[in-house]
């Protein structure tokens, strides 16, 4: 368990041992203000290394004592909070575990793959400024402090690094290939898989193609270009991987019907939850992947979902249908499902009811 891991419990005493550090930090109680106040160590732990924010560890002395259950905040509630003050917004796990007879409740916060992470908007809680606009957040030790200018240029670094490898690795496939081989396809004003996106093809390439129903110059911006309209099926050396892997976006759509089919149509299902599911199925213990059911795109390093990871998932939602929308659902989603389970038990009793008289 995360909990037990972390905290290093006396066992008769239920005093806590470990201290608050880089990753991780302690909170007596949990209300909808505390959880305002945690905006702050959200965004310190996704700009550094991750860390995790437990509730129901009293201060001094640092024991453990709880929370009360129904204090637990709904995961797409404090999601809208981050969506308010953070930009990009990072990604949390909320959780709760019980030890030794106390709840806990548990903010995990991920490592942001391309920080800095910054604040929006001014967050005040009586007249105390506890995020100010246009700040980066970092962690020392046990606290979140602004960032200074070389904490700032060292994440800056790192994300052009970042930037660069992905801009390098397509360069060197664009060599290898030819430059009069490659086109660019503008997916900017895609809304949706299978929507028209603008394509941009060198002339030699062009005169290639026989996909063409008509065409006609057109002028674009003031630069004559060529507009065609006709049918195209794009492959990629991604096509040729027997592991059949799909972009985050794509393997949400792919699973949509089948999630629907198993709990009910229109139940919150994105990119979001896709992760949460993954994580929790142990695909993401490590970053890169464990390239059987995860994996990442060679060129951009963004997540891919492998075809047995979408089977497991699917295999997962089915099977272990309460712990799915556990990991997954919010508490409106999870009182749905409870409402549907017990409709379900009904009508199943007095169907067996009608079978025996």
């Amino acid at each position: 368990m995360l909990a037990t891991s972390m905290l290093n419990i006396e066992a008769h005493s239920l005093r806590v041992r470990s201290r608050e550090s880089k990753t991780i930090e302690f909170k007596s109680q949990i209300n909808k203000r505390l959880l305002r106040k945690c905006v702050k160590t959200v965004a310190g732990f996704a700009n550094t290394s991750g860390g995790s924010i437990v509730f129901g560890v009293s201060d001094s002395p640092r024991r453990l004592i709880g929370i009360d259950e129904n204090s637990v905040p709904d995961q797409a509630e404090f999601d809208d909070v981050l969506e308010k003050y953070l930009s990009p917004i990072p990604e949390v796990v909320i959780t709760t575990e019980t030890v030794f007879g106390q709840t806990l409740l548990i903010i995990k916060v991920l490592k942001y793959s391309m920080p800095p992470i910054f604040t929006i908007a001014d967050l005040m809680i009586e007249n105390d400024r506890l995020l100010q606009k246009g700040c980066v957040y970092t962690r020392r030790s046990g606290k979140t402090c602004p960032a200074g200018i070389e904490e700032i240029t060292r994440v800056l670094n790192y994300r052009d690094d970042q930037l660069r490898s992905g801009f390098w690795g397509i360069l060197n496939r664009v060599q290898k290939l030819g430059t009069e081989n490659i086109a660019v396809a503008d997916f900017s004003n895609s809304k949706s898989i299978g929507s028209n996106v603008e394509l941009y093809v060198p002339v030699e390439a062009a005169a290639k193609l026989n996909v063409v129903k008509k065409g006609k110059m057109i002028n674009e911006f003031g630069i004559p270009a060529y507009s065609l309209n006709g049918e195209m099926r794009f492959t990629s050396y991604s096509d040729k991987d027997p592991r059949k892997p799909l972009l985050a976006k794509q393997a949400v759509w792919v699973l949509r019907s089948g999630i629907e089919n198993i709990f009910w149509k229109d139940i919150p299902w994105s990119i979001y939850h896709l992760s949460k599911v993954a994580r929790h199925l142990g695909f993401w213990n490590s970053e890169s992947g464990d390239n059987v059911n995860t994996a990442r795109e060679e060129l951009s390093n963004r997540p891919k979902y492998l075809e047995k990871g979408r089977l497991r998932i699917l295999d997962f939602a089915k099977n272990s249908s309460d712990e799915f929308i556990e990991v997954t659902g919010s508490m409106s989603t999870k009182q749905k499902w409870k409402e549907l389970s017990e409709q379900r038990k009904t009508g199943r009793e007095q169907f067996l009811e009608g079978r025996i008289s």
